[in-house]
């Protein structure tokens, strides 16, 4: 987000906080729907294009941590609870991948509710 933006001065976001702004992200990010219910309010190709939008103050950026911000922006992170979905997709008869063994391990391991109030 831009410096002067009144979300600035907060530490991490609860997703609730993000409903009266309007939302910038890539087309192709993949971010859950869930975390921008009124959807995007713009949508670019590349990060490249995102932050100029930011900047100018059209709205706060949704992204990745893997996206680095240019210098004189601000990055926050969203506060717990957080709800990804995760969808995995394999080939009838091919061994799976490392990953993917290990997603299906780790979500065999887990007490999973569609009850988000009830997760722990």
């Amino acid at each position: 987000m831009a410096p002067g933006h009144s979300l600035a001065a907060k530490g991490p976001l609860r997703q609730t906080e993000l409903g009266d702004y309007d939302l910038i992200g890539r087309a192709d990010a993949g971010i859950d729907p869930a975390l921008a219910p009124r959807g995007f309010r713009h949508t670019t190709p590349t990060h490249e294009h995102l932050w100029p939008l930011v900047e100018s103050g059209l709205g706060v950026a949704l992204s990745t941590l893997r996206w680095t911000a240019p210098p004189g922006m601000l990055r926050r992170t969203l506060a717990p609870p957080h709800r990804f979905q995760i969808r995995i997709a394999t080939i009838p008869g091919r061994p799976a991948t490392r990953a993917a063994d290990a997603l299906v391990k780790l979500a065999r391991a887990r007490a999973w509710t569609q009850d988000p109030a009830a997760a722990p």
